[in-house]
């Protein structure tokens, strides 16, 4: 409020008038987290996403330098990949993150736009819980004399696991012989040996002496 005065009277106060111009204030963009199992997938929602704007409250947000799957948006028929998505579709739970199923935690940029500002952009935050891949065995091989033994040894054994080093092995349908895990002092018949005998050169196939090639 303003009011004049001219020495000796004052006149009435009124309010001034203010020709006001706002800026916008680009968002301001704290944290986007995901939760995530290897191979699965997680559907965004907006509690996974801290975010400040006084002007707005409609965004683009765009994901950058991706790794360890991808971002997609359901277009009301398909999931289809894609590096930008809105509020509107966060709110209709139709944008997710697909774990692409390797051992390594997923990682990315994300940056929100109001359509004039952009904020800055910062890494999202991934809670990654591992799957446990199940062993790939392509091979066991021995080499065998009639009435003879075999010992076993680790590079018998063709196999792959990106998760662990040690297994349990189980024989079945064994014929023409039997295999064998030696406990500290005597050989004895087994169907189930381990990595760690395997490798201490405790685990042999023995051959039964008939005419015809062992099998297992």
């Amino acid at each position: 409020d303003t009011k004049a005065n001219d020495g000796t009277a004052d006149s009435a106060t009124i309010a001034g008038t203010v020709t006001y111009t706002p800026a916008n204030d680009a968002p301001v963009l704290t944290s986007v987290s995901i939760s995530v199992t290897e191979g699965g997938n997680a559907v965004l929602s907006t509690g996974d996403i801290s975010l400040t704007d006084p002007d707005n409250s409609a965004f683009t947000y765009t994901v950058s330098n991706v790794s360890g799957g991808s971002f997609e948006v359901f277009d009301g028929t398909d999931w289809n990949t894609a590096t930008t998505f809105t509020t509107p579709q966060v709110a209709a739970n139709q944008v997710r993150f697909v774990d692409d199923g390797d051992e390594v935690a997923p990682s990315f940029d994300i940056k929100a736009s109001d359509g004039t500002a952009d904020s800055a952009t910062i890494a999202g935050t991934v809670t990654y819980t591992p799957a446990n891949d199940a062993p790939v065995l392509t091979s066991v091989s021995i080499t065998v004399t009639e009435g003879g033994n075999a010992v076993l040894s680790a590079g018998d054994i063709s196999l792959s696991d990106p998760d662990s080093g040690a297994f349990i092995y189980t024989v079945s349908n064994v014929s023409g012989g039997s295999f064998e895990v030696f406990d500290g002092t005597d050989w004895n018949s087994a169907t189930t040996f381990t990595t760690a005998q395997v490798a201490a050169n405790q685990v042999r196939f023995v051959d039964d002496g008939d005419e015809v090639a062992p099998s297992f």
